[in-house]
């Protein structure tokens, strides 16, 4: 039986380094990782299937923003050549608080 096949790219942040990046950003980062090897599934619970053959490919990056707004983005694509014409594709952006302010957990109950 096959494993999960993982391989993570990246480097330290050094700026004007990343895919999203425009010219050189202080503090920006990126981080590439590529899984395969995943059993078959299903990308969404209405029923769009992947095969065992998909490749997910995950970006993470790390945008400062001239006015100082740190901004995180998690971009996933999932090509599977078996159901998907194209490749599938999310983004979701993150912005960091300046502080902690909205930040009020809660402690979880036993039930």
């Amino acid at each position: 039986m096959a494993g999960i096949f993982r391989r993570v790219v990246g480097g330290p942040p050094t700026g004007g380094t990343g895919r999203n990046d425009i010219g050189p950003v202080r503090g920006g980062g990126s981080l590439k990782v590529v899984t395969a090897h995943i059993r078959p599934g299903y990308l969404r619970k209405n029923g769009v299937p992947y095969s065992e053959n998909v490749v997910l490919t995950e970006y993470y990056d790390r945008h400062v923003e001239p006015n100082r707004d740190v901004w995180f983005t998690v971009t996933t694509m999932v090509s599977d050549p078996k159901y998907l014409n194209r490749e599938f594709i999310t983004s979701t952006d993150f912005k960091k608080e300046p502080n902690e302010s909205k930040w009020s957990p809660l402690p979880s109950k036993a039930r």
